[in-house]
Protein backbone atom coordinates (compact mmCIF):
# COMPACT_ATOMS: atom_id res chain seq x y z
CA UNK A 1 0.00 0.00 0.00
CA UNK A 2 1.19 3.60 -0.48
CA UNK A 3 -1.00 5.09 2.15
CA UNK A 4 -2.36 4.22 5.27
CA UNK A 5 -4.25 0.69 6.14
CA UNK A 6 -7.47 1.83 7.41
CA UNK A 7 -9.20 -2.01 7.36
CA UNK A 8 -8.34 -5.47 7.74
CA UNK A 9 -11.14 -8.60 7.60
CA UNK A 10 -10.10 -12.34 6.61
CA UNK A 11 -12.24 -14.20 4.19
CA UNK A 12 -13.34 -17.99 4.78
CA UNK A 13 -10.67 -18.87 2.69
CA UNK A 14 -8.10 -17.39 5.10
CA UNK A 15 -7.61 -14.73 2.42
CA UNK A 16 -6.40 -11.11 4.31
CA UNK A 17 -8.20 -8.30 2.39
CA UNK A 18 -6.94 -4.64 3.03
CA UNK A 19 -8.86 -1.32 2.53
CA UNK A 20 -6.74 2.29 2.04
CA UNK A 21 -7.25 5.27 -0.25
CA UNK A 22 -9.31 4.03 -3.66
CA UNK A 23 -8.02 0.38 -3.74
CA UNK A 24 -8.70 -2.81 -1.69
CA UNK A 25 -6.33 -5.42 -1.93
CA UNK A 26 -6.59 -9.03 -1.33
CA UNK A 27 -3.52 -11.36 -0.07
CA UNK A 28 -2.47 -14.34 0.18
CA UNK A 29 -1.35 -14.99 3.86
CA UNK A 30 1.13 -17.57 3.42
CA UNK A 31 3.50 -15.72 0.66
CA UNK A 32 2.36 -12.60 1.09
CA UNK A 33 1.66 -11.54 -2.01
CA UNK A 34 -1.13 -9.31 -3.90
CA UNK A 35 -3.74 -11.32 -5.59
CA UNK A 36 -6.11 -9.45 -6.57
CA UNK A 37 -6.93 -5.38 -6.08
CA UNK A 38 -10.73 -3.91 -6.37
CA UNK A 39 -11.04 -0.37 -7.11
CA UNK A 40 -14.13 1.48 -7.98
CA UNK A 41 -14.63 4.13 -4.23
CA UNK A 42 -12.64 7.60 -5.01
CA UNK A 43 -11.80 8.05 -1.38
CA UNK A 44 -10.57 6.22 1.51
CA UNK A 45 -11.79 3.08 2.68
CA UNK A 46 -13.10 3.11 6.42
CA UNK A 47 -14.40 -0.12 7.00
CA UNK A 48 -14.76 -4.03 5.41
CA UNK A 49 -17.03 -7.16 5.75
CA UNK A 50 -17.86 -10.24 4.70
CA UNK A 51 -21.50 -11.66 4.30
CA UNK A 52 -23.15 -14.76 3.87
CA UNK A 53 -22.91 -14.99 0.60
CA UNK A 54 -18.76 -15.22 0.68
CA UNK A 55 -19.36 -11.19 -1.35
CA UNK A 56 -16.90 -8.06 0.19
CA UNK A 57 -18.68 -4.95 1.73
CA UNK A 58 -16.55 -1.91 1.82
CA UNK A 59 -17.69 1.61 3.30
CA UNK A 60 -15.74 4.74 1.78
CA UNK A 61 -15.00 8.44 2.92
CA UNK A 62 -16.72 8.80 -0.96
CA UNK A 63 -20.13 7.98 0.92
CA UNK A 64 -20.64 4.72 -0.30
CA UNK A 65 -20.99 1.29 0.23
CA UNK A 66 -19.71 -1.13 -2.42
CA UNK A 67 -20.36 -4.98 -2.36
CA UNK A 68 -18.30 -7.13 -4.65
CA UNK A 69 -17.68 -10.67 -5.79
CA UNK A 70 -13.85 -11.44 -4.84
CA UNK A 71 -13.55 -14.18 -7.68
CA UNK A 72 -14.64 -12.26 -10.19
CA UNK A 73 -13.54 -8.63 -8.70
CA UNK A 74 -16.99 -7.40 -9.97
CA UNK A 75 -18.54 -5.00 -8.15
CA UNK A 76 -22.21 -5.98 -7.31
CA UNK A 77 -24.20 -3.08 -6.00
CA UNK A 78 -23.64 0.24 -4.60
CA UNK A 79 -25.36 1.36 -1.74
CA UNK A 80 -26.36 4.94 -1.13
CA UNK A 81 -28.15 7.12 1.63
CA UNK A 82 -25.21 8.38 4.02
CA UNK A 83 -24.44 12.07 3.48
CA UNK A 84 -20.53 11.70 4.76
CA UNK A 85 -17.98 9.23 5.52
CA UNK A 86 -18.81 5.45 6.08
CA UNK A 87 -16.80 4.80 9.19
CA UNK A 88 -17.91 1.43 10.39
CA UNK A 89 -19.95 -1.78 9.25
CA UNK A 90 -20.83 -4.96 10.80
CA UNK A 91 -23.50 -7.40 9.61
CA UNK A 92 -26.10 -9.28 11.83
CA UNK A 93 -27.55 -12.19 12.20
CA UNK A 94 -30.27 -12.21 9.41
CA UNK A 95 -27.48 -11.00 7.02
CA UNK A 96 -28.46 -7.17 7.20
CA UNK A 97 -25.87 -4.82 6.81
CA UNK A 98 -25.21 -2.21 9.45
CA UNK A 99 -23.47 1.06 8.71
CA UNK A 100 -22.27 3.70 11.11
CA UNK A 101 -21.27 7.11 9.34
CA UNK A 102 -20.05 10.77 9.69
CA UNK A 103 -23.13 12.01 9.06
CA UNK A 104 -24.52 10.99 12.71
CA UNK A 105 -26.45 8.23 11.85
CA UNK A 106 -26.56 4.22 11.52
CA UNK A 107 -28.19 2.62 8.33
CA UNK A 108 -29.94 -0.88 8.08
CA UNK A 109 -29.72 -2.62 4.74
CA UNK A 110 -31.00 -5.05 2.85
CA UNK A 111 -28.00 -6.05 0.99
CA UNK A 112 -30.14 -7.62 -1.89
CA UNK A 113 -32.16 -4.82 -2.87
CA UNK A 114 -30.34 -2.08 -1.28
CA UNK A 115 -33.25 -0.43 0.48
CA UNK A 116 -32.92 1.12 3.51
CA UNK A 117 -34.72 -0.83 6.32
CA UNK A 118 -34.34 1.51 9.10
CA UNK A 119 -32.17 4.26 10.26
CA UNK A 120 -30.95 4.86 13.79
CA UNK A 121 -30.96 8.69 14.68
CA UNK A 122 -28.95 9.33 18.36
CA UNK A 123 -25.39 10.02 18.46
CA UNK A 124 -24.40 13.52 18.38
CA UNK A 125 -21.52 12.95 15.96
CA UNK A 126 -20.05 10.03 13.52
CA UNK A 127 -20.05 6.23 14.62
CA UNK A 128 -16.69 5.06 14.14
CA UNK A 129 -17.32 1.29 15.67
CA UNK A 130 -20.15 -1.11 15.15
CA UNK A 131 -20.68 -4.71 17.10
CA UNK A 132 -23.66 -7.24 17.07
CA UNK A 133 -24.36 -8.98 20.53
CA UNK A 134 -24.96 -13.16 20.31
CA UNK A 135 -28.50 -11.62 21.12
CA UNK A 136 -28.83 -9.94 17.90
CA UNK A 137 -28.68 -5.94 19.71
CA UNK A 138 -26.82 -3.45 18.46
CA UNK A 139 -23.55 -1.39 20.10
CA UNK A 140 -22.26 1.69 18.80
CA UNK A 141 -19.30 3.49 19.62
CA UNK A 142 -19.01 7.49 18.44
CA UNK A 143 -16.87 10.78 18.50
CA UNK A 144 -19.71 12.44 20.44
CA UNK A 145 -17.66 9.77 23.47
CA UNK A 146 -20.26 7.66 24.09
CA UNK A 147 -21.83 4.21 23.66
CA UNK A 148 -25.41 3.01 22.61
CA UNK A 149 -26.76 -0.49 22.62
CA UNK A 150 -29.91 -0.86 20.02
CA UNK A 151 -32.79 -2.97 19.42
CA UNK A 152 -32.63 -3.52 15.38
CA UNK A 153 -35.77 -5.19 15.15
CA UNK A 154 -37.45 -1.73 16.76
CA UNK A 155 -34.88 0.56 16.48
CA UNK A 156 -35.41 1.41 20.25
CA UNK A 157 -32.18 2.89 22.00
CA UNK A 158 -31.99 0.82 25.01
CA UNK A 159 -28.73 1.89 26.68
CA UNK A 160 -26.02 4.98 26.89
CA UNK A 161 -22.70 4.32 28.17
CA UNK A 162 -21.37 7.47 29.72
CA UNK A 163 -17.45 7.62 30.78
CA UNK A 164 -15.13 8.24 28.08
CA UNK A 165 -13.69 11.79 27.67
CA UNK A 166 -12.41 11.40 24.10
CA UNK A 167 -14.24 9.89 20.84
CA UNK A 168 -14.93 6.16 21.09
CA UNK A 169 -12.50 4.41 18.42
CA UNK A 170 -13.47 0.36 18.79
CA UNK A 171 -15.31 -1.51 20.63
CA UNK A 172 -15.41 -5.58 21.45
CA UNK A 173 -18.08 -8.25 22.86
CA UNK A 174 -16.82 -10.21 25.57
CA UNK A 175 -20.14 -12.16 25.66
CA UNK A 176 -18.60 -14.74 28.58
CA UNK A 177 -18.45 -11.78 30.64
CA UNK A 178 -21.36 -9.97 29.83
CA UNK A 179 -19.24 -7.03 28.85
CA UNK A 180 -18.32 -4.25 26.23
CA UNK A 181 -14.85 -3.11 25.95
CA UNK A 182 -14.20 0.09 24.75
CA UNK A 183 -11.19 2.17 23.36
CA UNK A 184 -10.98 5.72 22.85
CA UNK A 185 -9.02 8.79 22.07
CA UNK A 186 -9.02 9.39 25.95
CA UNK A 187 -6.17 6.82 25.75
CA UNK A 188 -7.89 4.88 27.89
CA UNK A 189 -9.61 0.99 27.37
CA UNK A 190 -13.30 0.47 29.62
CA UNK A 191 -14.86 -2.77 30.27
CA UNK A 192 -18.61 -2.18 31.05
CA UNK A 193 -21.22 -4.46 32.31
CA UNK A 194 -23.60 -4.31 29.71
CA UNK A 195 -26.58 -5.15 32.46
CA UNK A 196 -26.17 -2.20 34.55
CA UNK A 197 -23.91 0.12 32.32
CA UNK A 198 -21.29 0.44 34.75
CA UNK A 199 -17.29 0.83 34.56
CA UNK A 200 -16.15 -2.58 35.93
CA UNK A 201 -12.30 -1.29 34.63
CA UNK A 202 -10.45 1.40 33.26
CA UNK A 203 -6.96 0.83 31.73
CA UNK A 204 -4.14 3.43 30.63
CA UNK A 205 -2.03 1.42 29.28
CA UNK A 206 -1.10 3.18 25.61
CA UNK A 207 0.09 6.68 25.10
CA UNK A 208 -2.57 7.43 22.51
CA UNK A 209 -5.75 6.94 21.30
CA UNK A 210 -6.94 2.82 21.16
CA UNK A 211 -8.25 2.87 17.83
CA UNK A 212 -8.70 -0.69 17.58
CA UNK A 213 -9.29 -3.88 19.79
CA UNK A 214 -9.47 -8.01 19.23
CA UNK A 215 -10.00 -10.70 20.95
CA UNK A 216 -8.32 -14.00 20.41
CA UNK A 217 -8.94 -17.30 20.93
CA UNK A 218 -7.39 -17.62 24.83
CA UNK A 219 -10.15 -14.53 25.91
CA UNK A 220 -7.17 -11.90 25.84
CA UNK A 221 -7.83 -8.52 25.16
CA UNK A 222 -5.88 -6.85 22.22
CA UNK A 223 -5.52 -3.52 21.47
CA UNK A 224 -3.58 -1.38 18.94
CA UNK A 225 -2.53 2.27 19.49
CA UNK A 226 0.15 4.73 18.40
CA UNK A 227 3.45 2.27 17.72
CA UNK A 228 2.27 -0.42 19.68
CA UNK A 229 -0.31 -3.16 20.21
CA UNK A 230 -0.66 -4.83 23.48
CA UNK A 231 -2.54 -7.79 24.92
CA UNK A 232 -3.86 -7.81 28.03
CA UNK A 233 -6.08 -10.19 30.72
CA UNK A 234 -9.49 -9.18 30.31
CA UNK A 235 -10.22 -10.10 34.13
CA UNK A 236 -7.03 -8.23 35.77
CA UNK A 237 -6.63 -5.58 33.08
CA UNK A 238 -2.81 -6.69 33.45
CA UNK A 239 -0.33 -6.20 30.44
CA UNK A 240 0.85 -9.68 29.20
CA UNK A 241 2.65 -8.82 25.88
CA UNK A 242 3.78 -5.89 23.82
CA UNK A 243 4.33 -5.87 20.77
CA UNK A 244 6.21 -3.02 18.91
CA UNK A 245 7.64 -2.14 15.09
CA UNK A 246 4.86 -0.23 13.43
CA UNK A 247 6.19 2.94 12.97
CA UNK A 248 3.22 4.85 13.20
CA UNK A 249 -0.59 4.16 14.60
CA UNK A 250 -1.80 0.69 14.09
CA UNK A 251 -5.15 1.24 13.02
CA UNK A 252 -6.66 -2.20 12.97
CA UNK A 253 -6.20 -5.53 14.44
CA UNK A 254 -7.73 -8.92 13.31
CA UNK A 255 -6.80 -12.09 14.32
CA UNK A 256 -6.66 -15.32 11.81
CA UNK A 257 -7.79 -18.93 12.09
CA UNK A 258 -4.30 -20.16 13.02
CA UNK A 259 -4.52 -17.40 16.01
CA UNK A 260 -1.56 -15.00 14.29
CA UNK A 261 -2.52 -11.46 15.11
CA UNK A 262 -2.52 -8.92 11.61
CA UNK A 263 -2.07 -5.69 12.00
CA UNK A 264 -2.88 -2.34 9.67
CA UNK A 265 -0.98 0.80 10.16
CA UNK A 266 -0.78 4.27 9.16
CA UNK A 267 2.90 3.57 8.20
CA UNK A 268 1.61 2.03 5.22
CA UNK A 269 2.54 -1.50 6.11
CA UNK A 270 0.50 -4.89 7.54
CA UNK A 271 2.28 -6.78 9.71
CA UNK A 272 1.68 -10.35 10.66
CA UNK A 273 2.43 -10.97 14.47
CA UNK A 274 2.90 -14.85 16.35
CA UNK A 275 1.06 -14.37 20.06
CA UNK A 276 3.57 -16.23 21.88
Amino acid sequence: HTDWVNSLIINKDNELISGSFEEIKIWNLTTGQVKRTLTGHNSWIWSLEINKDNELVSGSADTTIKIWNMTTEEEKRTLTGHTWSVLSLVINKDNELISGSGDKTIKIWNMTTGEIIKTLIGHGSGIWSLVVRQNNELVSGSSDNTIKIWNMKTGELKKTLNGHTGWVMSLAINEKNNEIISGSRDKTIKIWNITTGQIRKSLAVHNGSIDTLAINENNELISGSVFGIKILNMTTGEVKRTFSGQTDWVCLLVVNKDNKLISGSSDNTIKIWKQI
